[in-house]
């Protein structure tokens, strides 16, 4: 269930990918229809778009997501989604991929973290390799340990691991010879409890998840900003105070409890029917984006002009929300607020927008 839920924020994520954009590129940051990176940036990059190909020198790490992504560029670390991610040529420290189809080859990399439907793997790993996903195949030579969660594991006639393998247990046979050290087969069943050996792999799958949800809301959040700049300057010039926060807060929690409310009755009357679903698809994207005014707000309230730049601000700010709200017991108490005063926002945007446009009307 929680794949799902990671594969749906996904989609959610190449959804606006598809969506028709001007083109942008703004210090480091590109999003388009279609991205070609091809000079020496000499920054941290972020790219989001439909059709993404990065082949730059890129001096600091690499954001990239899109609906059909290849990356053959250098960096330091590389953080990729999308639904097919090719690797070809690409180098980095650390590479953590997620989509439905990822294929790396020719590529060059200390660690390598992967989650996808099929993840294919062509290209030597220098050190640790954490794969997740219904199939994987293995046609190279991992040099530490490979730790893999799928349904079915396929090693090539050139695969070896040099390392330990961890694999979950209804995975019956491993070839012989492919693994010079020690091989550990996990339980896969999630009802049943992992023994001390597993605690291995479940922490690294709990990281890579964490890192995966990280970027989406980092790379949806700066197209978010990259698109709607109107909306974060009416951001800006809102009351930095307690007051105003709480006042969102309470805006938000009315919406967040009575929409859905009023949405069922609507679902009673055929009339009403399409407004009902339409308006919990909105409710739905909202919940999902309500991070992202929050922490925005809340930047500019704590750093005031010390980040003058608002993509940093955003980077920073959301970074530091989303650790809070994983913490162990207030980390949910701050997720809702932060849930609730977003949508405070969002909500008090669209009404002062429908005021605007009616006196526009006027006029």
């Amino acid at each position: 269930m929680k794949k799902r839920i990671g594969l749906f924020f996904i989609m959610i994520l190449l959804a606006f990918m598809a969506l028709p954009v001007y083109a942008i590129s703004e210090n480091g940051f590109y999003a388009d229809d279609s991205v070609d990176l091809k000079k020496e940036i000499g920054a941290t990059t972020f790219a989001a778009g439909n059709m993404i190909n990065v082949s730059s020198k890129i001096d600091g790490m690499a954001f990239i997501a899109g609906n059909s992504v290849t990356v053959s560029s250098t960096q330091d670390h590389l953080f990729v989604a999308g639904n097919t991610v090719t690797l070809n040529g690409a180098y980095a420290k650390d590479i953590f991929a997620a989509g439905s189809s990822i294929v790396v080859s020719d590529t060059k990399v200390r660690d390598l973290f992967a989650a996808a439907g099929q993840v294919t793997v062509n290209s030597d790993v220098d050190r640790n390799a954490f794969l997740g996903g219904d199939k994987i195949v293995i046609n190279s030579v991992i040099y530490g340990n490979l730790k893999v969660s799928c349904e079915e594991l396929v090693f090539g006639e050139d695969a070896k691991v040099m390392g330990n393998l961890d694999y979950p247990d209804h995975i019956k046979e491993i070839p012989e010879g492919v693994v010079l050290g020690e091989t550990k087969a996990y339980k896969s069943d999630d009802s049943i409890d992992v023994e001390v050996e597993t605690k291995g792999i479940l922490a690294a799958t709990a990281i890579m998840r964490f890192i995966r949800k990280l970027c989406s809301m980092l790379l949806v959040g700066l197209l978010f900003l990259l698109l709607f700049k109107k909306f974060f300057i009416n951001l800006e010039k809102e009351e930095q105070s307690a007051a105003n926060f709480f006042k969102k807060f309470g805006i938000g929690f009315g919406v967040l409890f009575l929409l859905p409310i009023a949405a069922i009755i609507l679902m009673i009357t055929i009339i009403g029917l399409p407004i009902s679903i339409i308006s919990l698809l909105v409710y739905g994207i909202l919940i999902y984006l309500s991070a992202i005014p929050t922490s925005y707000y809340l930047g500019k309230w704590i750093f005031k002009d010390k980040l003058p730049n608002e993509y940093l601000l955003y980077i920073v700010s959301i970074i530091i929300l989303y650790v809070i709200n994983r913490l162990p017991i207030i980390g949910g108490l701050t997720s809702f607020i932060s849930l609730c005063v977003g949508l405070g926002f969002f909500v008090t945007a669209i009404i002062n927008a429908t005021k605007s446009s009616k006196e526009e009307k006027k006029k």
